[in-house]
């Protein structure tokens, strides 16, 4: 499939106007001027940049499924933390297959997240590309075990990263124990949370 657009920005090099991308099957074979080549476009884009999809780099997937079909979730008038102990409560309705919504990221260009889940959240199928931090929590010991320990069982068998939720969120001595190849932490987000 032959694409076109005005410009064509393909992050290694400098925007090309009046540019095409190549693809075959699921690879792209050719990224440069659309005068290059010899037939013309089976898609032209028109006034338009085409690029490669984003990256969400921290999200919350699960929480979707709380939001939708209402607005997102705002901070209220009681600030960060009354909205994190908000967060911890079960979603209303409760969660369901296909209950996960992903219109706002997919109408954003998002192909690729990095979607950071509570270990017992439901399996959920995206239209994404996936990578998965089992997020512990419990600031009680007996409760980070556990989570830990669930954590580490979902990334056995489907994937991704164990790592901790934040500093203050997980009890230290399961803190120490927390080791990955690759990690990602909630850091002083807020006042609050400083």
């Amino acid at each position: 499939m032959l694409l076109t657009a005005h410009w064509v920005l393909p992050i290694t090099r400098p925007p090309i106007e009046n540019g095409a991308v190549v693809v075959e099957g699921d690879r792209i074979v050719y990224v440069g001027a659309a005068s290059d080549l010899s037939r013309p476009p089976d898609l032209d884009l028109g006034d338009a940049v085409l690029l490669p999809g984003l990256i969400n780099a921290h999200c919350h997937l699960e929480h979707s499924a709380r939001i939708a079909p209402q607005p997102p979730l705002t901070l209220r008038g009681g600030g960060f933390t009354e909205w994190v102990r908000e967060m911890q409560n079960p979603p209303n309705p409760p969660f369901s297959k296909g209950g996960f919504h992903f219109d706002s990221l997919l109408q954003t260009g998002t192909t690729t997240v990095a979607d950071h889940c509570n270990p017992d959240t439901p399996r959920i199928d995206t239209p994404f590309r996936r990578i998965i931090f089992w997020e512990v929590l419990g600031a009680a010991k007996d409760r980070a075990e556990a989570s830990f320990k669930q954590a580490i069982e979902r990334s056995k068998s489907e994937g991704g990263f164990v790592t901790p939720h934040s500093f203050y969120a997980v009890h230290k001595d399961v803190l120490r124990r927390i080791s990955s190849p690759l990690q990602s932490i909630h850091l002083l987000e807020s006042s609050d949370e400083d």
